[in-house]
């Protein structure tokens, strides 16, 4: 109900302004309009006026665009999370008919589940962590004011094992053209246009070293501008970033300028200098291609020298 009040000084003036009669007792009317503007619905209970003894007139009505009868009690559906051993969940709900009276209450339904703080909410975040696998339940009861309560639903976090890591890319059976010396090693290869060769680097056991990788003309036709990539990774043959070739060890330039510098530690520096992870096999492998892939060897093979120094 709206309950509207007017207050003024004669109220048979304000009874003569809506056409009703100045009574004491409560009068009823279908609908009340003021200053032409309808302000009361007809319908049931019909509108009420009272007049305190001091003139002021109060009516009581269903406001115009409002609706009668008791309010209903919410609705909610619970919803399923799915998470990895040791994770935290949200653990919430769909609810309908809800409004700015409407309270949340959650328990656990699961004896093992996780116990989160009773909290007013449709959702709760950063439940948990759940340290083992299995199904966990919580059940949610929304109540309006009035209204009354939802029936209660339950919400369920599903808790899975975390997956293995996936499986290493297996090498290709590409061939190793050498094998580096631990300090000092070089090589001058003849690439067939379109091919590549393998080298096998040192397993370095220590950090901190200093490696550089380089090429030099070679004797013959091919010049000094003949592009060459260098590639380290843990499989010969491998140029790809998405395998085993390291992003950050793959190099493109000519053959006089290139220099591709190293050093060895206990992990990966992707960001900055190509780190070889100390007790680890890689190759270095080397092909004469333009960085899209595409071949820059003009003669039927292209040869340089290879050239790996380290302390």
């Amino acid at each position: 109900m709206k309950q509207l009040g007017f207050f003024t000084r004669s109220a048979a003036t304000v009874l003569a302004g809506l056409g009703i009669a100045a009574v004491s007792a409560p009068a009823q009317a279908q609908t009340v309009w003021v200053n032409s503007v309808q302000i009361c619905s007809g319908g049931s209970p019909a509108p009420q006026m009272q007049v305190s003894s001091t003139g002021d007139v109060t009516i009581v009505c269903q406001a115009v665009g409002t609706t009668t009868g008791t309010p209903a009690a919410p609705s909610c559906l619970g919803q399923t999370t799915s998470i990895q051993v040791g994770g935290t969940a949200t653990v919430s709900a769909l609810c309908t008919g809800t409004n700015t009276t409407t309270t949340y209450a959650w328990t656990s339904v699961t004896g093992s589940a996780p116990p989160f703080t009773a909290t007013n909410s449709v959702s709760v975040t950063n439940v948990g962590p759940f340290p083992a696998v299995g199904n966990y339940s919580y059940s949610l009861t929304a109540t309006n004011t009035p209204g009354g309560s939802s029936t209660p639903t339950t919400a369920m976090v599903v808790v899975s094992a975390t997956p293995p890591p996936p499986p290493l890319p297996t090498c290709s059976t590409a061939s190793v053209n050498g094998n580096v010396p631990a300090t000092y090693g070089q090589f001058s290869p003849t690439i067939p246009a379109g091919g590549f060769v393998s080298y096998s680097l040192p397993v370095y056991t220590s950090t901190g070293k200093a490696i550089y990788m380089s090429t030099v003309e070679g004797s013959g036709r091919d010049g000094q501008n003949v592009q060459v990539q260098f590639a380290v990774a843990t499989c010969p043959g491998d140029f790809d970033p998405t395998k085993t070739a390291l992003a950050e060890c793959s190099k493109n330039q000519v053959v006089e300028a290139m220099v591709l510098p190293a050093t060895t530690g206990t992990a990966r520096t992707p960001t900055s200098i190509c780190t070889l992870v100390t007790n680890t096999q890689y190759y270095l492998n080397v092909r004469n291609t333009y960085a899209n892939g595409t071949n820059a060897c003009g003669y039927a093979s292209c040869s340089f020298v290879v050239t790996l120094n380290s302390n």
